[in-house]
């Protein structure tokens, strides 16, 4: 499988991009590893955010995370306040739609600055592949501005970011941790 291939976080983030295609579409896994060469290629691209965002963040209100239609308000997938680097507070990745999704005070509350993997880790106690049950839509939206920033960071050519010996999409979140601040931390 296509894991066994990957070293990097853009690697990673490209093998779940890949992945979530797949899932969404209810296509065969073998497609996963011809998507993420076209990736690393260049043969394929994103699909367009402001697709993601208006399906997101637009005018259908409910939850991303658990599809409730009230108490509502927009989430960042990423913590508005990230200071990765001096360039952050102003960044469209981040302080616009793009990183926007609708969430309930109650899912908004309890993801609070988490990653959407940690996030979904602490949802899914016991469940070993919880990343399989994040929305594929949302993931699809959260690798992109993620994957900006990381690139920003100029860490996605890094490997095992968080010390356990593997790269894993708790990789993804670590980094953005690892590699950035917040903002209000520093005031």
């Amino acid at each position: 499988m296509a894991e066994l291939i990957v070293k990097t976080i853009r690697d990673l983030i490209w093998l779940q991009y890949a992945k979530t295609l797949a899932r969404g579409a209810m296509l065969p896994e073998e497609v996963i590893s011809r998507t993420l060469e076209d990736l690393r290629s260049g043969v394929r691209d994103w699909s367009v955010i402001t697709h993601d965002d208006s399906l997101l963040a637009g005018p259908e209100r409910k939850c991303a995370y658990c599809g409730r239609t009230t108490d509502l308000s927009h989430e960042h997938l990423v913590s508005s306040s990230l200071a990765i680097t001096e360039k952050c507070p102003n960044c469209d990745t981040i302080q616009t739609l793009h990183n926007k999704v609708w969430a309930c005070r109650k899912c908004n509350a309890a993801k609070g600055t988490l990653g959407l993997y940690q996030f979904y880790q602490r949802r899914s106690v016991g469940k070993k592949r919880f990343e399989d049950s994040i929305p594929p839509l949302l993931e699809k939206k959260y690798l992109k501005v993620v994957y900006d920033c990381l690139d920003c960071a100029k860490c996605l050519d890094e490997g095992d970011m968080d010390g356990d010996g593997k790269v894993t999409v708790l990789d993804i979140d670590f980094a953005i941790q690892q590699k950035g601040r917040l903002w209000n931390v520093l005031l």
